[in-house]
């Protein structure tokens, strides 16, 4: 992938810079690499979020992700793990996401795809705390439904659906 280089002396291609942007990372995995060198090239700063389960992976592993991270203390914060938790959980790991975005001047969330992304209390949470959310709204992802329930439903009717 080549970078992106803008011309320092273009009023138009300024126009397209993403240097007021500062995203937390969210999601997980490769996607989270990839988001990291996207952001990078396009000059927006970002820090990421590890769980539980990450924070303990991590520091034992050359996860390429941590090595792109310049100053750790800064850009890397810890929460409690999101998934399997009751519904209670989730809301107070929703507002830890939210304080931390908060406290560190965050202005844009990237979920990336799957877990979180498709969570519309998630997202709304996110929109109504004044935080960008990279993505579809809540609204949307109210619409297109959950996809555990639509494999449950699809189930009962006998139409086969993926694992």
């Amino acid at each position: 992938m080549s970078a992106i280089t803008f011309d320092p002396e273009s009023s138009w291609q300024s126009s397209f810079t993403f240097n007021h942007v500062k995203c937390l990372i969210v999601c997980r995995g490769p996607i989270r690499l990839e988001t990291i060198n996207i952001f990078k090239e396009l000059g927006a700063t970002y820090g990421m979020l590890l769980s539980e389960k990450d924070s303990i992976i991590f520091p034992q592993t050359l996860a390429p992700e941590l090595r792109a991270i310049r100053n750790r203390r800064k850009q890397v914060h810890h929460v409690p793990d999101y998934m399997g938790t009751t519904k209670e959980e989730r809301v107070e790991r929703i507002e830890q996401i939210i304080d931390i975005c908060h406290e560190n001047g965050y202005t844009h969330l990237f979920a990336g795809y799957g877990f979180m992304a498709e969570d519309a209390e998630f997202v709304e949470r996110i929109e109504n705390a004044d935080i960008s959310f990279i993505g579809p709204n809540s609204k949307v992802i109210q619409q297109a439904g959950s996809k555990d329930e639509a494999k449950q439903l699809a189930r009962s009717l006998n139409v086969p659906v993926t694992p």
